[in-house]
């Protein structure tokens, strides 16, 4: 007997063609007649609202009233949700977000009566190698999933699916999409029939006879009478004979019936192993990762904020007893995961809908900042400042382990002239970048509420002169900082700096350190010894070509002509130097085409300016040269790349992924005749990166590393292209060059989407020895994407307690890296959570632990589950060994 499991459900686009309200007012009425469906038709089992919980706030925001009727639902197990905050993209977005969408999503259906077990992914644009570890850390029992799988890939919808570090997830794959049966007909026979079509499809898809067809697809609402079609389908086919029976069902459901049967068959699942982004079935569009990439990149910027500063620094105030606001965390989190869904971080949608996208970052933007000022008014209460003679600068290193050597603050100082302390009294060097007369109260609306307030008494108006000073960005060695903790510093007036010895060395269109030679070219490219390897590397050339695409998908012009700064002349001009810095200014103007031709096939022959600008800084001790770039764009359908090469040819690149490094191939073996293959789009060796992306030979190599550009592709075998800006002026097209056929979601005009004005973006070059491991390649993203955090005292307050320098935790060992330090979501203790990123194990890691606690346990990423006690010796607890791409997620019991 064949058991059909259907699953009725919709899949709920919070934004997308339309905005988050407008789908909202749907949201009301599909609910509605959800409810009055589900209590009125007991026969009407299960239906599942895309395993989202963010649906749930939404509606209940208007609808408050429906809170226990819904709860009930869910604790029945005939309404799942969960255990998804919203449906993500596993691309754009970090491991850590990811696994707070989870842990979030499923703590609110917990809350309601029952999380969904099972990791339901109908949509997304392809699919994360780390998602079967991640998944299986919430002790989720199988994940359904869609796009990136071809029919080829598997003899079987069932199969096994592998990370990196071998945790393997049961996978169950939707052959036909996850909305081919929208609604069966009313008509009942119409219905049967339908229903033995569908299964006819893809029976032989389902070998042990558990068959999942879908019911349900984009927005969709419950289907009334489903449980009396479902009943004439069954008398059908038991009047004539059909092997068939088939019932409403839900994941949970089919999971259980699958692992009942592969049991009773005694059969071995094929495997698939990481990432999931075969484009032969179904569209995984390519060119999502670069599409509003002011969008992109504020994503990055945030995700950082959050997980690599507002959280450690509320974590050390609550090791101090001060306040963690788990919610307010948490809301600023949502506010990213609700841009995050597939839809909106993907930006393929439209302008409207992307102007809510940059207000949600806004009111992210808006919580980091208070908690963080919240941070800084506590501690300047609690310190002891008695000791300070001068100005107290608090300095907090959130990442358990010394800084890079030198590193840039800003502080501020009524005389030009002073000194810097540290807590234990000995003399900071530094030097000053630069120093500019600032009169704060017209920068910190605290300052300026507080002569509002002055004024207000006096009933007059007048500046106040105490919040004139000079602000002084410097550069500062980071040795006496500690590993996670902060200290204060101390910055007195009116004392001469001691002269420091010069570590960077610049000339007419030169600076070097003691790793690295750079000569900047006549053209404004970079030509780089390392000098380690004494191989030479080029970098910093600009690329610029066609774009017929659209928000989905990149695509070239079938005629187009390249452009790029290789040929021309730039303007070049050293912005400052001092003994521990140097910096020089880029500027190039690269004319271009205007927009495409209307027929679509090429360029016009119109031009317009392109204008680049270029500050590339190198400091002491650094390894990397730091580069930010400013664009003036004002073309259409076009995409902007920089291009750095390295001495190296190889078929293989590296980079940052979720908790991990994947290994991905330069060129992508396709058949000549793909169209006539039907394959849904040319697959193209365009790739997301977390962090960095890298080429080596395994002796020398170069990185790119970036806390919010997410796209690459390599050149030649020697060249990483990394994409700045992409601009198109649709949400979709039909018959592009790389994905022939219909559209991909509306044609409709996207404007904004043309990212014509300025846009500026950060990123760093890293030449290297041997190989990304060998270079430490991700311990240099997590100290350039986790700055110092830096608060200047301006009021002289002395009546705290707690000591000016404190070390609250610090990590040794090689191979290993941080992913979060938080207060855990159920209870008082702080969560670590580490990983491995090299190819190797990690071994002889330690922990060391300087605040009170009871004991470090093992936990799940759901932060329920109790692994074992870490074994503690010489004042350190000895971590397990990590294999390449494991996770460990730590409890400190306070």
């Amino acid at each position: 007997m064949k058991n059909l499991h259907y699953i009725p459900h919709t899949h709920w686009d919070r934004e997308w063609h339309k905005t988050f309200e407008a789908f909202r007012v749907r949201l009301g009425y599909s609910m509605e007649i959800l409810l009055d469906t589900l209590e009125n038709d007991k026969n009407f089992d299960y239906f599942m609202y895309d395993a989202q919980t963010s649906i749930l706030e939404d509606y209940l925001t208007i609808y408050p009233e429906n809170r226990e009727k819904l709860k009930k639902l869910i604790s029945d197990k005939r309404l799942f949700v969960g255990p998804w905050y919203t449906q993500p993209d596993f691309y754009l977005i970090s491991g850590e977000s990811l696994v707070r969408n989870l842990l979030i999503g499923s703590n609110i259906a917990d809350d309601m009566g029952h999380s969904m077990e099972t990791g339901y992914i109908p949509d997304s644009f392809g699919q994360s190698a780390q998602l079967p570890q991640i998944l299986n850390g919430f002790d989720l029992k199988s994940v359904l999933v869609w796009r990136g799988i071809a029919c080829d890939d598997i003899d079987d919808s069932v199969f096994s699916w592998q990370s990196p570090d071998g945790s393997e997830i049961l996978g169950i794959h939707f052959p036909l999409g996850y909305g081919y049966n929208r609604y069966l007909p009313a008509d009942k026979e119409e219905a049967v029939k339908k229903i033995m079509e569908t299964e006819k499809k893809i029976a032989d898809r389902f070998k042990d006879g558990e068959i999942m067809l879908m019911g349900g697809g984009d927005h969709t609402t419950i289907q009334k009478g489903l449980p009396d079609i479902i009943n004439y389908a069954n008398e059908y086919f038991q009047k004539n004979n059909y092997d068939l029976n088939i019932k409403i069902s839900n994941p949970e459901l089919l999971t259980k019936d699958i692992k009942n049967a592969l049991k009773k068959n005694n059969r071995k699942l094929q495997v698939l192993h990481g990432e999931l982004r075969n484009t032969k079935e179904q569209r995984v569009h390519y060119g999502d990762s670069s599409s509003r990439m002011d969008i992109k990149y504020l994503n990055k910027t945030l995700e950082h904020k959050i997980s690599s500063v507002i959280e450690p620094i509320s974590a050390f105030a609550c090791l101090e007893d001060g306040i963690y606001s788990n919610g307010l965390i948490n809301k600023s989190w949502k506010y990213l995961f609700e841009n995050q869904a597939h839809d909106s971080i993907c930006t393929c949608c439209t302008d409207e809908s992307h102007d809510d996208i940059m207000n949600r970052f806004k009111y992210s933007g808006q919580i980091n900042r208070e908690l963080e000022n919240m941070f800084f008014r506590y501690m300047e209460r609690e310190l002891d400042l008695s000791k300070i003679k001068g100005r107290a600068v608090l300095l907090v290193n959130t990442l358990p382990y010394k800084r890079e050597k030198f590193i840039e603050i800003t502080v501020y100082t009524k005389e030009k002239e002073f000194s810097v302390y540290s807590s234990s009294g000995e003399k900071i060097p530094y030097e000053i970048i630069s120093a500019v007369n600032t009169d704060l109260s017209e920068t910190d609306i605290s300052l300026a509420m507080d002569i509002a307030s002055e004024n207000y008494i006096l009933d007059s108006y007048s500046k106040n002169t105490k919040y004139v000073f000079w602000k002084n960005k410097i550069i500062i060695p980071s040795d006496f900082l500690p590993a996670g903790g902060y200290e204060v510093i101390d910055i007195r007036e009116n004392e001469t700096a001691d002269s420091n010895e010069n570590l960077v060395f610049s000339s007419e269109n030169n600076m070097e350190n003691k790793y690295l030679k750079i000569t900047i070219e006549e053209n404004g490219s970079l030509n780089i010894l390392e000098k380690e390897s004494g191989k030479q590397f080029s970098a910093l050339i600009y690329e610029e070509k066609g774009d017929d695409g659209d928000e989905y998908d990149y695509s070239p012009p079938k005629n187009d002509k390249i452009f790029t700064t290789e040929n021309l002349k730039a303007e070049i001009k050293k912005l400052y130097e001092n003994n521990f810095e140097t910096a020089f200014e880029i500027n190039h103007t690269m004319m271009i085409p205007k927009a495409l031709t209307p027929n679509r096939t090429g360029r016009t022959s119109e031009l317009t300016e392109l204008k680049i600008k270029t500050v590339v800084a190198l400091k002491a001790d650094s390894k990397m040269a730091a580069v930010k770039t400013e664009l003036c764009n004002n073309s259409h359908d076009h995409i902007i790349k920089v291009l750095c090469s390295a001495p190296v040819s190889t078929d293989f690149s590296y980079a940052g992924d979720h908790f991990s490094v994947i290994k991905r191939e330069n060129h992508i073996s396709i058949p000549d005749n793909w169209k006539e293959l039907n394959y849904k789009s040319k697959p193209l060796p365009i790739y997301p990166m977390q962090g960095f992306a890298d080429i080596s030979d395994g002796e020398t190599g170069i990185a790119l590393l970036s806390t919010g550009l997410p796209e690459y592709e390599i050149y030649n075998n020697n060249t990483i292209a990394l994409t700045l800006l992409r601009s198109v002026g649709k949400m979709g097209k039909s018959d592009l060059e790389i994905r022939p056929g219909r559209v991909s979601g509306i044609e409709f005009n996207t404007p904004d989407s043309q990212m014509t004005g300025k846009y500026e973006f950060e990123f760093a070059i890293v030449p290297h020895s041997g190989n990304y491991s060998d270079a430490r390649i991700q311990r240099l993203v997590s100290l350039y994407s986790a700055p110092v955090a830096v608060k200047q005292f301006l009021e002289d307050i002395k009546t705290g307690s707690r000591p000016l320098r404190k070390e609250y935790v610090e990590l040794e060992g090689d191979n290993i890296e941080i992913s979060a330090l938080k207060k855990a979501e159920r209870d008082k203790s702080i969560i670590l959570r580490l990983f491995n990123p090299s190819q190797s194990l990690s071994v002889n890691n330690r922990l060391k632990i300087n605040f009170p606690h009871k004991s470090v346990s093992i936990t799940n990423l759901k932060e329920t589950a109790s692994l074992g006690n870490l074994e503690f010796s010489n004042d350190c607890y000895i971590l397990p060994d990590l294999k390449n791409a494991e996770i460990l997620t730590l409890k400190i019991i306070i």
